[in-house]
């Protein structure tokens, strides 16, 4: 009896050494991020624009998102809006450029994860059927919790996640 409680004592020291070793290391990560992601697409830039710029049906193309707020909007659509998350949570965007099948840069400027950041999509028409789209991510992480949810995930898991979620959307869009 007393080697199985010293060898469930041992596992649960264990366990939470490991924990705290995690923690501290998201505590003392660095929490900036700049990243690229590039890739040819088989669309014209007419095509991608505006699956890319329509950030009212994201909810429809990504599940995390319930619903986008929009808070104010001039004629090349919103400006500023409020991304409500599956989680409870939001992320409050606003548009910094918008330049037509050329390049579209939007900055979260506040959320209730401790993010913020700067993503721009750019987008390089090789030929007629074939553009470049380079997604770019300047971001801030505060929250102790996401930094380690990062860790596990790979810090640039969200600019595959944007890459994919924009194929996805250019796929059903053509169908």
């Amino acid at each position: 009896m007393k080697k199985s409680l010293k060898i469930v004592s041992g596992v649960l020291v264990a366990l939470l050494v490991a924990v705290l070793g995690l923690l501290a290391g998201a505590h003392f990560s660095d929490g900036s991020f700049e990243g690229t992601v590039e890739k040819k697409l088989m669309y014209e830039d007419s095509d991608i624009w505006p699956v890319l710029t329509d950030v009212e049906d994201l909810p429809s193309r990504r599940a995390e998102i319930l619903e986008v707020e929009v808070l104010e909007r001039d004629a090349n659509g919103p400006l500023r809006w409020k991304e409500h998350t599956d989680m409870g949570g939001y992320a409050l965007f606003e548009r910094w450029r918008y330049d037509e099948n050329n390049q579209y840069t939007v900055k979260m400027t506040e959320s209730s994860f401790g993010m913020t950041g700067i993503w721009t999509y750019e987008l390089d028409r090789l030929d007629k059927f074939e553009t470049i789209v380079r997604i770019s991510e300047q971001s801030e992480i505060d929250s102790l919790w996401v930094k380690l949810a990062m860790m596990f995930a790979g810090r640039d898991k969200n600019l595959d996640l944007e890459m994919q979620y924009l194929e996805e959307a250019l796929e059903k869009s053509v169908e």
